[in-house]
């Protein structure tokens, strides 16, 4: 006899997330199944999204009696705090929180319940996949290996920063394994259609097999009719191999499109999607010409809110806000695959947040972390014993 599953929907986050849900769903606690909106027993709502409270003031409108797992790197100015978690998320206390919801809904009228606070955690890595019966880990292994460890909502970044093993700095043939050329990948395509857009004034189109792509400088957007697992393979091919077609439509013109469209379409953010885009391009790797050498000069720090998180993104940006260290430099400080470093470093040059600054005379050799951590600041110090 099939058992009853309880249908949730998320509101706020990414479809990485919804994909680790459904892992989550098989593997660490039976009983639900993710639905659209209008059909949900139950949500899973972020709070820390840029129009979160707008959108929960809308969904309570809505549904003022559906319970809602609301997920915050905060606890203050929680609206409800039925079901709670604090972020950074602890599989087991999501899975408790999870379970917490099921016997509330298999009553007749659901109780409320707060869950304990996150406590304090030392590392971000949380996520443990461990080895059990090979059937039940089928779909599991498609995204880990045995025993790596990743959070919650960041697998498909370790999946995004590829599988290189570090290089060794001095040799040139290695680095030109892990250099990559932009232009010639749809990133590049992607950038030039945007300053086309943004000398016009116009909204450009771009349209190709995959789907389409409606770049909005004007409104900081990006709409997208390709789906995410597409866009990951698409970013990794020469554009040679793709056929693609740009159209430049007023502002009037595009409005209509859109509206007149039976393609449904995913909005994102300009600045998300330009930054993810380079995120899957580089795969671990650098835009080519990059001094792997010479230090890293930040002009801003990245708005993380509202953008995708690699592995030790805000270590490693923090290391570059205090002093300027190179991309080796930095890998070997905070003891980290030099690919984490790759990843974050193109991303921000993406958006112009970053970049190698040869005119710094670079050093002319690579500082271990146990001799340099000694002449650091107190908060380089402590900083690289932090895991966020």
């Amino acid at each position: 006899m099939n058992k009853h599953l309880i249908k949730m929907c998320t509101i706020g986050l990414e479809k990485s997330f919804e994909r680790m849900l459904e892992l989550v769903f098989e593997h660490n606690i039976k009983g639900f199944v993710l639905a659209k909106e209008h059909e949900a027993e139950a949500c899973i709502f972020d709070f820390d999204d840029l129009h979160a409270k707008k959108r929960w003031a809308m969904y309570r409108k809505s549904y003022p009696h559906v319970p809602v797992v609301i997920l915050s790197l905060h606890d203050d100015n929680i609206p409800e705090k039925d079901f709670f978690v604090k972020k950074p998320i602890i599989l087991n206390h999501f899975v408790k929180t999870l379970e917490s919801l099921k016997q509330s809904l298999s009553k007749p009228h659901h109780q409320l319940v707060q869950i304990e606070e996150t406590p304090p955690i030392k590392k971000e890595l949380v996520l443990r996949v461990r080895s059990v019966e090979k059937n039940n880990l089928q779909q599991t292994t498609k995204f880990f290996e045995k025993e790596q460890i990743t959070t919650l909502s960041n697998y498909a970044e370790y999946t995004a920063c590829g599988q290189e093993p570090d290089i060794n700095p001095n040799d040139e043939q290695a680095i030109i394994k892990v250099s990559y050329d932009r232009s010639r990948r749809l990133q590049g395509l992607i950038e030039k259609a945007l300053e086309t857009a943004k000398t016009s004034g116009c909204v450009n189109r771009l349209k190709g097999a995959m789907g389409e792509l409606l770049i909005d400088p004007a409104n900081q957007r990006v709409l997208s009719s390709v789906k995410e697992q597409t866009l990951h393979s698409l970013m990794l091919l020469p554009t040679k191999n793709l056929r693609i077609e740009t159209q430049l439509l007023s502002p009037n013109q595009a409005k209509e499109y859109i509206k007149s469209s039976s393609t449904p379409f995913y909005h994102d953010c300009l600045d998300h999607f330009l930054w993810k885009t380079a995120i899957l391009t580089s795969h671990g790797r650098v835009p080519t010409g990059t001094d792997l050498h010479s230090p890293v000069i930040l002009s801003r720090w990245p708005n993380f809110s509202r953008l995708m998180i690699t592995p030790n993104a805000l270590q490693i940006t923090a290391l570059w806000a205090d002093a300027p260290y190179s991309l080796i430099e930095t890998a070997a400080l905070l003891q980290i695959p030099q690919r984490y470093v790759f990843s974050l470093y193109s991303a921000m040059v993406a958006l112009n947040l970053a970049c190698v600054t040869p005119s710094l005379s670079p050093r002319k050799k690579t500082i271990s972390f146990s001799t340099h951590s000694d002449k650091r600041g107190l908060f380089q110090r402590l900083l690289a014993k932090i895991s966020f």
